[in-house]
C-alpha cells in the first residue's frame, strides 16, 4: 500500500475535487459484468471460486454513500492508532466480500472482518486473502501498517465456517509481525499447490518473502534448505504479489509503480516451482487513457474445467486524482502459444456473465438447461443401442446434430460406438448382435457454471462375454452466449483380448442437423481449410485435429465442430466424413502398418478425450482455431 514517504501526497488527494463512480447498467442489461462490477470505493480484491459461486474480497478504500459510523474501539486499539502515517487509514477497520452466480449480479456482504474481533488490530486492514482447507474458510489480512519492527501489526489470519463469516482471529497476534528481508509484511496471497502445500506470498516496500505454511495454515515451517522467509523479489517488484500454476508451470505476478499515481500496473514472471527463480518478463495490466488509470493490484479467477482466465483489479475513473477513488472491475486474460500473458485490454464492458447450467435426472435421461432452456439430453435408454446426446442445441436454440435422419437411421446424434469388436457390432444391427448399455450415470456437478456427469457402461451382447467396459466424464459449459462446449473424457477397459477389424463405424461420432451438412447446404472442413468440392472431398481420410460443419440457417449463420485430443493414440487421427452430415476420427479403417485390424490385450485401458463446441459464425467467425489452441494449452 503505502510508507511514509507518501504521506504528503495522500492527504494532497483528499483535498482534491471528488469525481462520482460511474456504474453502467446498460452493460449488465446485455448480460456483461460491466466495469466496475459494483458501487463502491475498493482496492486490492482478491477473487477466488467457492463451489458454485464467484467471490470478490477487496480492501474498503473510502467512503462511498453513507458515512461510516464511529467505531466502538479498545483503549489499546486507539493508542495504535497514533501510529498511523495517513488519517484515511484509520477508517480502514473492516473488509466488505461480495459474491455473485454468474459474474453480472452482486450481492453485499458487509463487514466479513471487523476490527472489533482482532483485538491487536486497529487500521489499514488492507488486501485480505481466502483460501478453503480443513474445513474452514480462511482470511488473511495486513494490519496497522507497520512502519518498523518496533510497531504492532503485521499480516494476521482469521477463519470462518461460511464465505461470507464472520471471520474471527485464529492466533490472537500477527501471523508475521516484522520486517525480513525489507519486506514490510502487508499485501499476503495464500497458494496451494498441487500437492497439498500452502505457500503465503506477501511484501511491500519493494520486497517479496515466500514462507511455507503448515498444514494448519496458523503456523510456518522452514523450507528444506532450512530457510524460513525466502526473498523471491523480481525486477522492479512494489507490491500485490499474486501466484497461480498452469500446465506445471508457477506464475507469479505483482504491482508496480506508485499505489496513487497513474501508471500502477501488473506485471509478472514464469518459473518452474513456487520459489522461482522468477525473471521479470513485463507489464499485462495498466493503464488506458481513454478508459482508466491506475490500474493494479490484482487477482485472477479461473473456472475449473475451462480455458477461461479473469483478472480482477482495481483502476480509478479519469478524471479523479483522489487516490483512494479506486473500483474493483474484472476483463479477460488470455494466452499466447507459448504460455506468456497477452496484455490485457481494459473495457467499460467487463466480462460477459456466467451462464447458469442445470442437469435434471430423469427416467434413463439426464437433461442439461442453460439459463433454464433445454441444451441437451443424454439419452440413457436401455432400449437404444447406445447411449448418445440429442438434442445438441445451438446458441440460435436449433439443435446442431441429427436423431433418425436417413440415410442410416441407426446413426444418433453425438454418440460413442463401434463395429467389429470381436465379432459383435456395437454400431448399428439388433441389439442382440451388440449393446452399448448404461449401468451407471450421475451427476457430479450442477447448479453454476458448469455440469458434470460420469457414466459408466457395459458393452454385451448375446451368447458372449462382454469386452469393453468404458466410463465417461462429460463437462458441459457456456463459455458465451455464443459458444456452448462439451468435453469428453473416456476411457474404454478390455474385459478380454479385443479384436477391432478394419471399419469406419468406430468411437466418437456427430451425426450433424441436415441444415449444416454439405447435401443440405452447409460447409464442412478440417483444421487445414480443406473442404474441395464437397466436404467428404476434401476431407475424408485426412488427419485433422478438428473437424467443422457450419451454415446460414434460421437467419444466422452458426454450426458443430469436434476437436480430437493429441493425447489420443493415432492423433490426428484420419476422419470418416459424410456430405449428408458425419464426422468421425477414427483410425480403425486406417490401422497401423497395413494391419487389417487393430487389437488389445485383457487389462489394456483406452483413454480418449475429445470437445465438442456449437458456436455461432464461420469456424474463422467464431475462432474455431483459437479455440483449439486454447483446448491444447489448458491440457483437457
Amino acid at each position: 500500500m503505502a510508507h511514509r514517504n507518501n504521506l504528503i501526497i495522500a492527504l494532497l488527494f483528499l483535498t482534491t475535487p471528488l469525481v462520482g463512480q460511474t456504474i453502467r447498467p446498460e452493460y449488465k442489461a446485455k448480460g456483461f459484468s460491466g466495469n466496475p462490477v459494483f458501487e463502491g470505493w475498493y482496492a486490492d480484491p482478491e477473487g477466488i471460486i467457492y463451489g458454485d459461486t464467484f467471490w470478490i474480497f477487496p480492501t474498503w478504500s473510502d467512503e462511498w454513500g453513507e458515512p461510516l459510523v464511529p467505531l466502538q474501539l479498545s483503549e489499546y486499539q486507539k493508542e495504535i492508532q497514533k501510529n498511523t502515517i495517513n488519517p484515511q487509514y484509520l477508517k480502514q477497520t473492516f473488509l466488505d466480500a461480495f459474491s455473485s452466480k454468474d459474474l453480472v449480479n452482486w450481492t453485499k456482504h458487509p463487514k466479513v472482518l471487523d476490527i472489533k474481533d482482532i483485538s491487536w488490530a486497529a487500521y489499514s486492514i488492507w488486501a485480505p486473502s481466502v483460501i478453503h482447507a480443513n474445513d474452514q474458510y480462511y482470511l488473511f489480512f495486513g494490519a496497522n501498517d507497520i512502519q518498523s519492527d518496533e510497531e504492532p501489526g503485521g499480516i494476521g489470519v482469521a477463519v470462518a465456517e461460511r464465505p461470507e463469516g464472520s471471520y474471527r482471529d485464529a492466533l490472537g497476534k500477527p501471523l508475521i509481525n516484522a520486517f525480513h528481508n525489507g519486506a514490510q509484511p502487508i499485501d499476503q496471497y495464500v497458494f496451494r499447490d498441487d500437492d497439498g502445500q500452502h505457500y503465503l506470498y506477501y511484501g511491500g516496500w519493494r520486497h517479496c518473502n515466500v514462507v511455507r505454511l503448515r498444514s494448519d495454515l496458523l503456523g510456518i515451517e522452514s523450507f528444506p534448505d532450512g530457510e524460513t522467509f525466502k526473498e523471491i523479489t523480481p525486477e522492479h517488484y512494489v507490491e500485490g504479489p499474486f501466484v497461480f500454476k498452469r500446465n506445471g508451470r508457477y506464475y507469479f505476478m505483482w504491482s508496480e509503480g506508485g499505489w496513487t499515481g497513474p501508471n500502477y500496473s501488473v506485471a509478472y514472471a514464469i518459473g518452474d516451482s513456487p520459489t522461482g527463480p522468477f525473471t521479470r518478463i513485463g507489464k499485462i495490466l495498466q493503464q488506458n487513457p481513454e478508459v482508466a488509470t491506475g490500474a493494479g493490484h490484482h487477482s485472477v479467477i479461473h473456472p475449473p474445467g475451462t480455458e477461461d482466465y479473469y483478472i480482477v483489479y482495481h483502476r480509478r475513473p479519469l478524471g479523479d486524482n483522489n487516490g483512494h477513488h479506486r473500483e474493483v472491475c474484472i476483463d479477460r486474460m488470455y494466452f499466447n502459444d507459448d504460455g506468456t500473458i497477452r496484455p490485457v485490454e481494459i473495457t467499460f464492458e467487463g466480462v460477459e456473465g456466467i451462464a447458469q447450467l442445470d442437469a435434471t435426472v430423469g427416467e434413463q435421461f439426464i437433461d442439461v438447461t442453460i439459463d433454464g432452456e433445454l441444451f441437451t439430453r443424454y439419452v440413457l435408454d436401455d432400449k437404444e443401442k447406445y447411449p448418445f446426446f440429442f438434442p445438441v442445441k445451438g446458441p440460435s436454440g436449433a439443435s446442431g446434430t441429427a436423431m433418425r435422419n436417413n440415410p442410416y437411421p441407426h446413426q444418433n446424434s453425438l454418440f460413442l460406438a463401434c463395429d467389429a469388436v470381436n465379432g459383435g457390432n456395437y454400431w448399428q444391427d439388433s441389439l442382440e448382435r451388440g449393446q452399448i448399455r448404461a449401468i451407471r450415470a450421475e451427476v457430479l456437478e450442477s447448479g453454476g457454471g458448469r455440469v458434470v456427469i460420469e457414466n459408466e457402461n457395459i458393452w454385451s451382447r448375446q451368447g458372449a462375454e462382454s469386452p469393453i467396459r468404458d466410463v465417461r466424464t462429460i463437462t458441459i459449459t457456456a463459455p458465451s452466449t455464443k459458444l456452448y462446449q462439451m468435453d469428453f473424457d473416456i476411457r474404454l477397459d478390455m474385459l478380454e483380448d479385443v479384436t477391432i477389424g478394419k471399419t469406419h463405424h468406430s468411437l466418437f461420432c456427430v451425426r450433424v442437423a441436415h441444415n449444416l451438412a454439405v447435401k443440405g447446404g452447409g460447409t464442412m472442413v478440417n483444421a487445414d481449410g480443406n473442404q474441395g468440392e464437397t466436404g467428404e472431398q476434401g476431407t475424408f481420410g485426412k488427419p485433422s485435429p478438428w473437424m467443422a460443419c457450419y451454415a446460414h440457417r434460421n437467419g444466422k449463420t452458426e454450426g458443430i465442430a469436434v476437436f480430437e485430443h493429441p493425447d489420443n493414440p493415432w492423433y490426428p487421427a484420419p476422419w470418416f466424413t459424410r456430405d449428408y452430415g458425419l464426422i468421425s476420427p477414427t483410425s480403425f479403417y486406417w490401422p497401423d502398418d497395413e494391419a487389417i485390424e487393430t487389437t488389445f490385450k485383457r487389462g489394456d485401458s483406452l483413454q480418449l478425450k475429445y470437445r465438442v463446441l456449437v458456436f455461432c459464425g464461420t469456424p474463422e467467425e467464431a475462432g474455431i482455431a483459437e479455440h483449439y489452441n486454447r483446448y491444447l494449452s489448458a491440457g483437457q
